[in-house]
């Protein structure tokens, strides 16, 4: 695949980081496929599983469509970028401090970095998908029930559903409620099976720092979390949505099925 890196500087002082992989091939009469991929080591583990590679940041024959990349220069901007402004209308919670983001990141991406990727190659409109793991995944999350219509599909792996007392949860059925889907549009989230307790990878911890993994995943409930706003979105018919529990995964290595969904 040919491969491009740049840097974005944007409003607030955030600084984004942009890999465009695409294929070298002759593009379909129908332009390719697009997939946007938040965090840029999400973006090298997709493109390694379009061909089953297991080197890192290395560029794999041609995939099937274009990987976007699109990461922040620290964890201070990830946290401000991929969490939503609470609407306090169906919460009670607080606005955690340096959150609040989405809307500055969604505008970005539809905006400015989307049209500049799509006025450079050929895409297909009708194949369009938002991907994100982690906190990510509650952003894509989000942008899923709330923002425009503009993607097709949307992987959603291991979505951070605990972040700010469960407000995405909470706040799902009225967004829900309100709003009209692209028809067909197809949403795949995924979670490990280890993240909500200790897996073989915890085996080797000492014993304190295991109670503090199992405590911190009990409360997070990554499992419970994942299937209960998959089961919100179900009672929707305009959703083909697909739900997993990822055989012996945790958090670190359960976005790598996600993205092989993508290529699929």
């Amino acid at each position: 695949m040919n491969h491009v890196r740049f840097t974005l500087e944007a409003a607030e002082g955030s600084v984004f980081h942009i890999n465009l992989a695409w294929p070298q091939a002759v593009p379909p009469k129908e332009g390719w496929p697009v997939s946007y991929i938040l965090d840029e080591k999400e973006f090298w583990m997709a493109l390694r599983a379009t061909q089953g590679q297991t080197s890192a940041n290395t560029i794999p024959q041609d995939a099937e469509g274009i990987v976007v990349g699109i990461s922040v220069a620290n964890a201070a901007q990830r946290h401000y970028a991929y969490t939503p402004l609470i609407d306090r209308t169906y919460a009670a919670t607080l606005q955690p401090e340096g959150s609040g983001g989405f809307g500055f990141l969604a505008d970005l991406l539809i905006n400015e970095i989307a049209p500049t990727i799509e006025q450079a190659l050929p895409v297909n409109p009708l194949r369009r998908s938002l991907c994100g793991h982690s906190l990510a995944g509650l952003f894509v999350s989000h942008y899923m029930l709330t923002a425009p219509i503009s993607f097709n599909r949307y992987v959603i792996s291991s979505p951070s559903v605990w972040w700010s007392d469960f407000y995405l949860l909470n706040h799902a059925s009225q967004c829900l409620s309100l709003r009209r889907f692209h028809p067909g549009a197809e949403v795949y989230i995924s979670v490990g099976q280890y993240e909500q307790g200790l897996g073989p990878a915890d085996q080797a911890l000492p014993q304190q720092q295991q109670m503090r993994n199992q405590q911190r995943r009990q409360q997070r409930r990554m499992v419970d979390g994942a299937r209960e706003l998959a089961h919100a979105l179900r009672a929707y018919s305009c959703f083909n949505l697909y739900f997993e529990v990822v055989a012996e995964a945790d958090h670190g290595n359960a976005s790598a099925t996600a993205w092989r969904r993508l290529f699929s």
